[in-house]
């Protein structure tokens, strides 16, 4: 839910574009399939229906392609190290601007998962990892540069022969 207000309150102006182009979309069709209801009753209910997933399909597709072209970084794992007296992790990591904008805050959602070659495991795993894992940064990083930062995650057990840790990164 956090997650969720962090990108409502860093929208940029194409957020809004992409967002005011669903809602006018969306907009368009339910019109359109409503005036079909009247003419072809079960066409224009099924038009509705269809209708009902463009928002959050298209608040989906808009925060994917804004994060993928507009806001591009990652995050790049120098070191993880379990930490032998406490479940603990330390990780050591970089986290790259690779977009053409300043970045002030970034959310990192961390999951360890099960290693396995099986891919009906492989997939299972990833539904329900191990351990999942938030780490906001608040830190400037210019555009094009890359910043550096430990973190000790606790209660958190990390076997480095079985388990992989797989990182979703957000900046604004």
């Amino acid at each position: 839910m956090e997650f969720i207000k962090l990108y409502i309150h860093n929208l940029s102006i194409y957020d809004y574009i992409g967002l005011g182009i669903v809602g006018i979309v969306f907009f368009l069709f339910f019109i359109l399939f409503l005036i079909l209801l009247f003419k072809k009753p079960l066409l224009g209910f099924a038009g509705i229906i269809f209708t009902l997933f463009i928002p959050p399909a298209g608040i989906y597709t808009v925060y994917n392609l804004t994060n993928k072209y507009l806001r591009k970084s990652e995050v790049v794992f120098k070191k993880i190290q379990p930490l032998h007296f406490s479940n603990s992790l330390l990780l050591d990591a970089d986290i790259k601007n690779h977009s053409k904008i300043n970045f002030n805050i970034c959310y990192i959602e961390l999951k360890i998962i099960k290693k396995s070659r099986s891919k009906v495991k492989k997939f299972l795993y990833e539904l329900k990892p191990l351990n999942i894992k938030s780490i906001y940064i608040y830190q400037y990083i210019p555009k094009n540069s890359s910043f550096e930062f430990k973190k000790i995650l606790n209660d958190t057990v990390y076997d480095i022969k079985n388990d992989k840790l797989t990182a979703k990164i957000a900046c604004y």
